[in-house]
């Protein structure tokens, strides 16, 4: 039809890229699960501060929010809940919400960076150039 928008072939031989939010929202995404996974790392330091193992526990409170809206969001726009729950770890960021699951927030950070990866950088950086406001959020 003449009046349907084109549609990229690279996205629709993968579901998993139909998916993918914008960039910006990925790279923030890999950022605070690095985050959340150093402060696991830190939280293992022999002799720490209780006062510093109390502010990381408070950041990782927001975290888990974050990480529990991102879930959310990622189950809710996905095109197909299922593939994304069973198919495309959702499962995994789910679990990765929780607390005391912290350290599945690896995948969080495999995941991120599988999209990104296939997304290609040239196309990444031409997003964030195009959209710099959206992205800076």
């Amino acid at each position: 039809m003449s009046g349907d928008v084109p549609v990229d072939e690279g996205m629709t031989a993968n579901p998993g890229m139909r998916d993918m939010k914008d960039p910006g929202y990925e790279i923030f995404i890999i950022l605070v699960s690095v985050l959340s996974v150093c402060n696991l790392l830190v939280t293992w330091i022999p002799g720490i501060d209780g006062d510093a193992i109390h502010v990381i526990e408070v950041i990782n409170f927001f975290l888990t929010i974050i990480f529990l809206a991102d879930f959310l969001f990622r189950l809710f726009t996905a095109e197909s809940k299922r593939h994304y729950f069973y198919m495309d770890w959702g499962w995994a960021d789910l679990l990765a919400s929780i607390p005391a699951l912290r350290i599945l927030r690896l995948f969080r950070i495999f995941k991120a960076y599988r999209l990104l990866n296939r997304y290609g950088g040239r196309n990444i950086f031409s997003q964030l150039k195009k959209h710099r406001a959206e992205s800076v959020l």
